[in-house]
């Protein structure tokens, strides 16, 4: 069977949060943005499915017919999934642990 290759692109949103403070604003990440590209002996695929959950619960799927890229923004400090499927090659199962580490945000 044949495999599919995914390439990711992360971007941090810097989502605003406004805290009346006398000293200054504080900015804290909220969300990360992905942009998955799948790609077929290195041509962007298309005709392939994409299923999303979240700790387990699936949360949505697409059906790209076209070779484009795949955007998703996910929040923090969850666990997310991707199964990525296309017929006649195998399914692709990537996880996105959203959590920070202590003292980054």
């Amino acid at each position: 069977m044949k495999t599919l290759n995914v390439y990711l692109v992360i971007i941090l949103i810097n989502l605003f949060t406004l805290r009346a403070t006398a000293q200054s604003k504080k900015h804290k990440f909220k969300a990360i943005q992905i942009s998955a590209n799948v790609l077929c002996d290195n041509v962007p695929a298309s005709n392939y499915s994409v299923i999303l959950f979240e700790d387990g619960v699936k949360l949505d799927s697409i059906y790209n017919g076209a070779p484009e890229s795949v955007d998703a923004i996910f929040q923090l400090n969850q666990m997310y999934t991707m199964k990525i499927m296309k017929k006649g090659f195998e399914d692709i199962i990537i996880t996105v642990n959203t959590n920070l580490p202590d003292g980054i945000s």
